[in-house]
């Protein structure tokens, strides 16, 4: 009998401190927005599979959950906002409570524990590089000084987009020529146009964007090791760090 209750008491103690944790988690401490149901441990990530495309299931989910929906994606408490309302609501009257970037794991290896202008926290750090990047970078004079720059790549551009249309039957990729433009005026404004590896130095830039932008488990499980050490994530970005570095020690 004795034996049948110290079954009974450690059966029901990991179900006791599972409530314990659900009950204490952010989601039953703040009044937050509807959402759709959760699984433990991945949250709501179930909900955004089966559409085909994320947004997609955003749009469906949003219809029947309101224009300010929240999601559990694995760690990560997110709000999602669906229309015009709702966004001047968090971008302009409360731009203060949101005015801090999320940075997941991937961005604080990356930009050096995400203190760089586009992830820092709002505050003295970031109005300091703000107020550098304005007089240092975005000046008048400094922008026109690489119109030369510009001119030239818009030109390429647009011949890349005759020659793709004439060889792909009139079907071109615009985000792919887009994104090469705007990184080939930031690399020549950077390093020069006699900047030796200039293409490689691109293919590392687009390798960190899609770092950055692409889906990545270890982002939504940043204190699991296995999902880090499984995806190759930390690694991965730790080399493109690497990479970062020495474009601007160049």
């Amino acid at each position: 009998m004795a034996s049948y209750y110290l079954l009974l008491s450690l059966l029901l103690f990991p179900f006791l401190l599972f409530l314990k944790i659900i009950s204490t988690s952010p989601k039953h401490r703040y009044r937050l927005p509807p959402g759709p149901w959760t699984i433990p441990i991945i949250g709501s990530i179930h909900h955004l599979i089966g559409a085909g495309h994320p947004h997609y299931a955003l749009r469906d989910l949003s219809r029947q959950y309101g224009d300010l929906m929240y999601l559990q994606l694995g760690e990560i408490p997110s709000v999602v906002v669906s229309s015009k309302e709702a966004a001047r609501e968090v971008l302009k009257t409360h731009d203060l409570a949101f005015s801090t970037r999320f940075a997941h794991s991937t961005v604080k290896i990356l930009y050096y524990d995400g203190k760089d202008m586009g992830f820092a926290p709002y505050g003295e750090h970031w109005r300091e590089l703000r107020k550098i990047c304005v007089l240092e970078l975005l000046s008048s004079k400094q922008v026109q000084s690489f119109r030369s720059v510009r001119d030239e790549e818009v030109r390429s551009m647009i011949q890349w987009i005759s020659n793709s249309a004439s060889s792909s039957g009139g079907i071109v990729n615009l985000s792919e020529g887009l994104l090469v433009m705007i990184n080939n005026v930031v690399l020549r404004a950077i390093m020069g146009n006699k900047f030796k590896d200039q293409k490689k130095a691109l293919n590392d830039v687009l390798k960190v964007f899609d770092l950055i932008t692409g889906f990545n488990l270890a982002n939504l499980f940043p204190s699991s090791g296995i999902v880090n050490m499984i995806s190759g994530t930390k690694q991965k970005a730790k080399e493109c760090h690497w990479m970062i570095g020495s474009l601007i020690n160049y």
